[in-house]
Parts: structure tokens; sequence; C-alpha cells
């Protein structure tokens, strides 16, 4: 079987041709396999990542460079998998993962594991994160991670994860894992109906392509949170690349000849066209995807073999191909570097940028030369005399080894969570709310809970799972208060009524009620279907309380909602007001007292930013569009629907503080952090037994 690529010796380094990787030390039949565009392709793939992670205003969608490095790769690992079948007429799996991992694992780990030892430069609160994000990146399922956890409601990423980035070398090396088996696969097929090998495995590779494009086309058209990481939705990518790699010889031969120089240039327009026009808001993947990765191929498909080879003067010259060999440990090393910086200012300079750049070339420099080609080629020569298995030796210690310091890390992170959890405080000297009402002075003391454990701040519903998370609709009694008593109130609505529970259940102990939550993160108690991703267990929950509520009516039901959150899509007030007001009114049909608490204002900065200050200052709110408090208008229209209000509490003289009584206030923008909240008891025992004692009379 002719192919239009050549048939090498992998053990004369295959591999190196195939990436596009020569050393200077090689020998001549692999430099005569090299392809210097390919490189130059590489180089403009990571420059325009570099270029839009420093500053994505620079270049608003150079992200579509990891997409060029998509194609490149599935067009690199289906050359060599298809030399394999080609000479062998199978895939030597072993040897080929081998070759994969030593390539891409050492030097992923070693960065991984500079961020576990160098953690002590990002936020204490981002510890956490960061442990949990190494050790997926270090499994090679960033990519799923992130797309997990991009609709997490309670997640508090005030900087960007320093390993976010592994998310597309996780669904690369998920490619890999499967693809060779699709080939086999298609081999195999071939074998048994008698048709030529060469149908059957690009048959597979075109039908790989159109039902993965099909479906990241679909997923454009219905966007979801963290579909831009599902790997279904990147494999048709790949999958050209491995398309143009099984391309007929004559085609090969027609694109890499004359109409070479219009079609590389009109790819590297489309490819850098799409960097300057698509932006943030652009649906990606979908089909928007198709304009830099089509561009992409067209250059790697008009790049031809050896003397038939027209060179491109833009992508062939020694700074290019100098960046090309280093693009695999730029790409790892700047978004650490990047966000690492970034922490510490709110915006980069231009002199910042210029200093990112060369700690990234050099870091990039050293980490090829003493890891990249140490493991590739030196392991690569050594692997014949030594058994096969030793060759994943390397694998494993290069997992291993990001893991072990993500353990350690979580562990500690785990023993100072439980120093902060079982806390007992002195309420002399952390009095919180109490302390606006004291006569005495607050003594100086230490800022609890210190800003690294703010984001765990949380009602222990949370904890528990009496506060329902996404997901989940059946709720669970977790009477708190005086459980036994025969006086219950239920606390109803969305995070927002979830933040005041410490302050109640202080009020419960105090006064002999019994309090019953009923919260469900990002999920008002309303009577219509909102737009968002948990809409159907929101539905479904809200029924559930209802039916709670009528089976078992309390004495008084508290209220509450996030009035920027699922509440503020409606298209106006007054379908918003149409949507409350049918949901007090039937709480209030109960029997019950029905009481609003007022929205807590909405901060226009980072709270626990303000910590780091040497006083607590003042922290400005996000004006709300002008218009009526919605939820207390509603409450107005109703007999018997009372309005309470505690910001006075939270924001004293209408000035919102970071700190009160030695306490954090906020959680995070616009969530009242649990302790302070807790201090908040005798407040609500006072108001709440005020309003209550005013609907007993009033229904004598």
């Amino acid at each position: 079987m002719r192919r239009h690529h050549r048939q090498v010796d992998p053990a004369a380094g295959a591999e190196n041709r195939h990436y596009g990787i020569v050393p200077s030390g090689l020998d001549a039949m692999v430099r005569e396999g090299f392809k210097p565009e390919l490189q130059g392709l590489r180089a403009v793939a990571v420059l325009l990542v570099l270029v839009f992670h420093l500053d994505p205003a620079w270049l608003r969608g150079g992200y579509v460079g990891v997409d060029a490095f998509f194609v490149l790769s599935g067009y690199f690992i289906t050359t060599s998998l298809i030399a394999d079948i080609d000479r062998t007429g199978t895939i030597d799996l072993v040897g080929f993962y081998a070759r994969r991992f030593r390539r891409l694992l050492p030097a992923a780990a070693l960065v991984l594991a500079a961020m576990v030892i160098g953690v002590v430069v990002f936020p204490r609160d981002q510890w956490p994160h960061i442990a949990r994000e190494v050790a997926a990146a270090a499994l090679y399922v960033e990519n799923l991670f992130l797309a997990h956890h991009s609709v997490d409601y309670l997640a508090f990423d005030r900087v960007a994860s320093p390993v976010q980035h592994y998310w597309s070398l996780s669904v690369e090396e998920q490619f890999y894992l499967v693809w060779p088996m699709l080939l086999l696969g298609a081999v195999g097929c071939g074998r048994i109906v008698g048709w030529p090998v060469r149908v059957w495995y690009r048959a597979a590779i075109v039908i790989a392509l159109l039902g993965s494009l099909a479906l990241s086309i679909l997923a454009g058209r219905h966007p979801q949170p963290g579909a831009y990481f599902y790997p279904q939705l990147r494999v048709w990518e790949l999958a050209l690349g491995g398309l143009i790699a099984c391309l007929p010889a004559r085609w090969a031969r027609i694109a890499s000849g004359t109409p070479a120089p219009v079609l590389q240039a009109a790819g590297l327009a489309m490819l850098v066209g799409a960097s300057l026009v698509y932006s943030a808001k652009t649906v990606f993947p979908g089909s928007a995807a198709l304009l830099p990765t089509i561009g992409a191929a067209l250059v790697i498909v008009a790049v031809g073999e050896g003397g038939a080879r027209r060179r491109n003067p833009l992508l062939d010259n020694r700074a290019m191909r100098w960046i090309g060999d280093l693009s695999y440990s730029i790409y790892l090393w700047h978004w650490p570097i990047i966000v690492a910086v970034r922490d510490h200012r709110a915006a980069l300079r231009p002199i910042d940028a210029v200093g990112i750049v060369l700690l990234v070339l050099l870091l990039a420099q050293l980490t090829k030369t003493l890891v990249e080609d140490r493991f590739r080629l030196h392991g690569g020569a050594r692997r014949a005399a030594r058994p096969r298995w030793r060759a994943f030796v390397p694998v494993v210690v290069a997992i291993a080894i990001p893991l072990l310091l993500a353990a350690a890390l979580l562990g500690y992170v785990a023993w100072d969570k439980r120093r902060f959890e079982a806390a007992r405080l002195d309420p002399r000297d952390y009095p919180g709310a109490a302390a606006l009402v004291a006569s005495t002075p607050v003594p100086a003391r230490a800022v609890f809970p210190a800003a690294h454990l703010v984001p765990e701040d949380l009602p222990v519903e949370y904890k528990t799972g009496c506060s329902l998370p996404f997901g989940e609709s059946v709720i669970q009694a977790c009477p708190s208060g005086q459980p036994d008593s025969r006086f219950r109130i239920a606390v109803v609505g969305d995070s927002h009524a979830a933040q005041w529970l410490p302050g109640i259940e202080a009020a419960g102990r105090a006064r002999g009620w019994a309090i019953v939550p009923l919260t469900k993160s990002s999920c008002p108690l309303v009577p219509v279907r909102l737009r968002h991703f948990d809409a159907a267990a929101c539905a479904a929950w809200s029924r559930n309380v209802m039916a709670e509520l009528r089976a078992h009516p309390p004495q008084v039901v508290i209220y509450a909602l996030y009035l920027d959150g699922e509440i503020a899509q409606l298209p106006s007030d007054a379908v918003r007001l149409a949507a409350v007001r049918p949901a007090l009114a039937q709480l209030a049909a109960l029997g019950s007292q029905v009481i609003v608490l007022r929205d807590t204002p909405h901060l226009a900065g980072d709270p626990i930013a303000a910590l780091d200050a040497a006083q607590p200052r003042p922290l400005p709110a996000v004006a709300r569009r002008a218009g009526p408090d919605i939820v207390a208008q509603a409450a107005a229209t109703l007999p018997g629907v009372r309005v309470l209000d505690m910001n006075d509490l939270v924001c004293p003289a209408a000035r919102c503080r970071a700190v009160i009584g030695n306490l954090v206030v906020w959680r995070d923008e616009h969530h009242i952090a649990a302790h302070y909240a807790a201090t908040l008891g005798d407040a609500f025992a006072e108001r709440l037994g005020r309003l209550i004692a005013a609907d007993r009379a009033t229904r004598r």
C-alpha cells in the first residue's frame, strides 16, 4: 500500500518527525521528513493563545490557537498510527502509549509540581481549588472537572486557577486513548469484510468527524455551562487533522504544489482573522470553530514532502521554528505565570507583559532541554534494551508526584478547615452585629475568619444537605432552633434565604421556636419556570416545598430571594411582580403568617480583597436598576404579609463594611458570612417577636 508520507522505522525517530520536532543531534533520515512550516504553525497557535491570555483586549479571539493545536495533534497522531498500520498491519499500542506519555507527561508533571510547591504565591482561599485541579490535571480529566464545576454556585473563584489551561491537554490525552482503538476497529472490520483497510479507517475518521461536528453545532445552538470543555464537542477538530493525514497521495501532491502558497495564505488569514473578530461572546466551539480549524487544516495540507515542499518564509524561519519547538513548554508555563502576576496587579502593564514573556521563554527552553528532550530522545534510544513495562515507569512517576503533592496540600487545607470549624469564639472578643448596639468598645483582635477561610463560612445546612444543591429536589426534614417546639418557622427560598439561617436559628433557640429550612441554591420559590440549567429540579423542589407546607403548615413562613438572581431574567418589573405575588399569596393561603426578608445589597467589588486593608473600609454596593423592590411591593398588596429589613445591621447607615465587631460580614459579593449572621440572633428574636405578636393581635 503506497502512502503519500514516508514509511519509517519508529526506532529511527519516527516520533520526532511526526511531531515536527528535530533537535540538532538527530540523523539525516529524521531531518528529511521534517516539516518546518508545521513548526511555524505551532508558533502561530501558541502566540495567539499567549497574547490572548496576557490581555484579551489585545486579541479577543486568541483562544482559537488551541483549536489549531487540536488539528495539528490529530494530524501528527494519525500520521504516526497509519504509518504503523501500513508497515505492520496493526498498531503497537504499548509502544504508541509509551511514546505519547513519555513525550507529554514529564514536562506537564513538572509544571503541576511547581504549582503545588509555589502555591504560596496564590491567595490561600484558592489553595483547595488549586490542589483539586492539579489532581484532575495530573489524571488528565481537567476538562471534565471544569465542565462539572463551571456551574457550581458555591465555588468562589476570585482568580482563575493556574492549571485550568490543562483542559486542552486533557482533551488530547482522552483522544489519544480512544483514537488508536477506533482505527484498530476499522482495520479489523476491513479484514473481516475483505475491503481495503484504508477505506475503513478513512470512513471511521469521517464518521467521527461528522458526528462530533454535528454535536458541537447542536450544542452551540443551545449553549450549556461547561460545554466548552466537553471532549465529544472537540473530537471533530482532532479528527480533521486525522483526515488530512490519510488523504490520497495524489490529493496531497496537488495541494502542496502550485496552489500551496494560496492555500497557506488563506489558512493563516482564516486562523488569524478568527482571533481578531471572535470574542468571549462568540458561541464556541459550535460552527464558529470551523473558521480557525479549516484555516489550520489548509496550512497543513499545503505542506509537501521532501523536495516537493514549497518553502513558506513566513512560517519557515529560525524564529518561528524556535518558538514552535518550545510551543508545548510555552503553553504549560505561560498561564500559571500570568495568573500569579495578575493576582498582584489590577491590570498588566506593557512592562509586565514583556517580563512574563521573557520568563516564559526561559522556563520553556530549560524545560525542553532538560525534561522534554531527555525523556523523549534518550529514553527512546534505550527502550529497545529494556523490558517494555519499564517504559511506563516515568509515566507512573509523572502522575504520582503531582497527585501526592496535591494530596498533601489538601491534607493541610483539611486540617486548617477543621481548626476553623472547631473554633469557639468569645462573644466579648467577636461580638459581630452586637457591636453595633453595644456601648463598650470592641477589643483589637485578629479578624475572623482569615481571608482564605471566608468562602468556607457557610451555614451548616450546606454541609448537611438540608439546603439543597443543584440537581436535588427532595426536601429533608432538618429542624433546628428548638426542634421539638410546636411553634414552627419555615425559612423558604434560595441561597439568599439560607444565608440568614444561623441568625434565625439562634433566635429560635432563644425564643423556643422550631426552625425548618426549606432552601435550595439558585432556586427562588415562584410558580413560574425560570430558564436556567437547574430548572427541572427547581420546579420539582418548588412543588415539594408547597406540598410539605400544606401537609404541615407552620405558624410563620420567612420568604427571601435574590433580586439579581434567576428572577432578574424575567423581562420586566411587571412580569417579576406577577411571578412573586402568587407565591406569597399561596403561602398566605396556608394560614401561616408570611414575613418577607428584604434582600441584601449586592457589592460592587470583592469584599475579601478589602480585608487586606489596614482598616476595614466601606464597600460600595452595586446600584440596582431604578425600580421597586418587587418582593416588598408584592408583600404590600397582600393582607397579613409583612416585610422585615435587617440591612441596617449588615450595612449600617447604608455603608457596607467588610468587618463588623471583628467578624467578616460578607463571604462574597452578595452573601452574608455564617458567623456574622449568627450574631444577628438577638436582633432576629426581637424583630421577629414583634411581627409575630402584631400578627396575633390583628387576628384576634
